[in-house]
């Protein structure tokens, strides 16, 4: 057998240099990224690896609602919190015919209305049947039919699929202002592995955006998403930057409001057909009610007056949460949101549930 030649002396310093230059540019990249975090954390996308296996259930006319068999937790950076579901996929006890004598209130929405990122018993629903058991006499029904990823179009195929049947007395419908006019616009999803994928597909058959080094660095590295929106924006003073990423979400709403009044056209249609009121709750996002979104209120406030105003001509009476959670903000309540998620923590859900229900108090739609 043949001796392997010994590496020369100037083979054995170019294999040290290489290794050399590579462990100097993994610390530099290591310190860079904990810098980025502590000095301008950025907000990571997430992703389907980013959700418990078995979370969803494919269906064969919504699409997909929760998984009916799971029982697991659900891990974020900001929360971990237990999960179960009932045998329709909610978030919730399992509801039969209405007992006599109990009003019940169907709230239908997404994430919000799920609770994602806090437990049960901390929903902003949750809060609002406290408050409506307080009430002397009143015997109300909260039925809680949030499910993650919904858009107003899943959530009226449901209310045909399910929410009808449950008898409610009044359905509020719960707006997302982060997500709802783009997904109305086409936006859609398909289970995987029991998680939710976005579709179309990429060409290995699952979601384009899931796959490979740069949708994992979108999902966890803050040194990623601050170099990738500079070399987006070169040149660009911050004022400017802010300007242009809220016209760039304006235009996403206006590629939606049209899909978007259609669909609650045809809810509201049904829900007089069967005399019972509609209220549309529309949700704030976290860059509208902070710093951002007091300097550029007019742009910031655009999607809401979309929205209230469709749902206005429509005959849809809207609560609106904006100013209320920009005034708590604005008197200190800054723990509203989550600091990585976008969603409300438990704080943020108790503010919501006691907003809602005062003003569907003063509106009138729960007597007594």
């Amino acid at each position: 057998m043949m001796e392997k030649a010994p590496r020369s002396p100037q083979g054995r310093r170019l294999v040290g240099n290489i290794a050399v230059l590579l462990l100097s540019s993994f610390l530099l990249l290591f310190f860079a990224e904990i810098i980025t975090r502590l000095a301008a954390p950025q907000r990571p996308a997430a992703g389907a690896a980013d959700q418990p296996r078995g979370f969803y259930a494919p269906h064969p006319r919504l699409g997909f609602t929760m998984n009916p068999s799971f029982h697991g937790r659900l891990k974020q950076r900001d929360f971990d919190t237990e999960v179960r579901f009932n045998s329709i996929g909610l978030r919730d006890r399992e509801f039969g015919p209405k007992p006599a004598g109990a009003r019940r209130l169907l709230l239908i929405g997404d994430s919000y209305t799920f609770g994602w990122g806090v437990e049960e018993g901390e929903r902003y629903a949750d809060r609002l049947e406290e408050r409506l058991r307080e009430i002397p006499g009143a015997r109300w029904e909260v039925v809680k039919a949030g499910t993650n990823a919904y858009s107003t179009a899943h959530e009226l195929a449901w209310l045909r699929e399910y929410g009808w049947s449950l008898d409610p007395d009044l359905v509020v419908l719960q707006f997302c202002m982060g997500n709802d006019f783009a997904d109305n616009a086409g936006a859609d999803y398909r289970v995987e592995d029991g998680r939710l994928v976005t579709v179309p597909p990429g060409p290995n058959g699952s979601a384009a955006d899931e796959r490979g080094l740069k949708a994992w660095a979108r999902r966890h590295s803050h040194l990623y998403l601050m170099l990738r929106n500079l070399v987006n924006q070169p040149g660009v003073g911050r004022a400017d930057r802010r300007r242009a990423e809220f016209a760039m979400f304006n235009a996403q709403v206006n590629r939606g409001s049209g899909r978007t009044r259609e669909i609650l056209a045809e809810m509201a249609a049904e829900a007089r057909t069967r005399g019972v009121p509609l209220v549309l709750l529309v949700v704030p996002m976290r860059h509208q009610i902070g710093e951002a979104g007091v300097k550029e209120k007019a742009l910031a406030d655009y999607p809401n007056t979309v929205i209230t105003e469709t749902a206005q001509a429509l005959g849809v009476p809207a609560i609106d949460l904006l100013t209320t959670f920009r005034e708590s903000a604005g008197a200190g309540s800054s723990g509203l949101y989550f600091r990585h998620d976008a969603h409300w923590t438990r704080e943020g859900h108790r503010l919501a549930g006691d907003s809602l229900f005062d003003s569907l108090r003063a509106g009138g739609w729960i007597p007594g």
